[in-house]
């Protein structure tokens, strides 16, 4: 992993893109996806994008030539920053088989953050049961990963939804957190 010094002097430069659903009410769907971006090249100045994937008919082809004018060359390294999003991971797999691509705290942190929250409304449903040590597992995971102890936090995870699978029969509404920790885990 680098740190952020080390990213200002990468050749390519570095990539922020995030992936963000928008609901929208008017809209026959109810909701878009929409995908915001910052490309901040080593030399030269920092271009802002972003798209609708479901009404921008070449969003990735936009996204390659913006690049392109930034001088960014097919063989180059770059590194993506992002939420680690499906449709943004595509979008750069597209772009560059070959990128560094690193997840941001902060999406991380909010996921677990939410995974806390679910659980103390699971809490609340099932006083009976003693699930609080499992925010206790969440907040480590946070630990691990904030060490860099990857490995660890999976663990810990696996533990999690391990514990929330064997509650399914006697706490049904366990199964929508086993769910979410599970989508955590990949």
């Amino acid at each position: 992993m680098r740190c952020r010094g080390q990213m200002a002097r990468s050749p390519s430069g570095l990539t922020a893109a995030t992936s963000t659903p928008v609901t929208v009410t008017e809209s026959k769907a109810g909701w878009f996806e929409l995908i915001v971006g910052k490309s901040v090249p080593t030399d030269g100045a920092a271009k802002c994008f972003g798209f609708v994937t479901s009404y921008d008919t070449k969003p990735k082809r936009r996204l390659a030539e913006l690049l392109k004018a930034q001088g960014l060359q097919m063989n180059q390294a770059i590194t993506f920053l992002s939420d680690g999003g499906d449709t943004v991971r595509d979008l750069q797999l597209y772009l560059s088989p070959l990128a560094e691509h690193l997840l941001d705290w902060f999406h991380i942190t909010m996921r677990i953050t939410v995974l806390r929250q679910q659980l103390k409304e699971l809490i609340a449903t099932a006083p009976d049961h003693d699930l609080a040590t499992l925010d206790d597992e969440l907040e480590r995971v946070k630990w691990y990963l904030w060490h860099g102890n990857v490995f660890r936090a999976l663990q810990v995870v696996e533990h999690v939804q391990w514990q929330l699978e064997d509650l399914d029969e006697e706490v049904p509404a366990s199964c929508k957190l086993a769910k979410s920790v599970a989508e955590f885990h990949g």
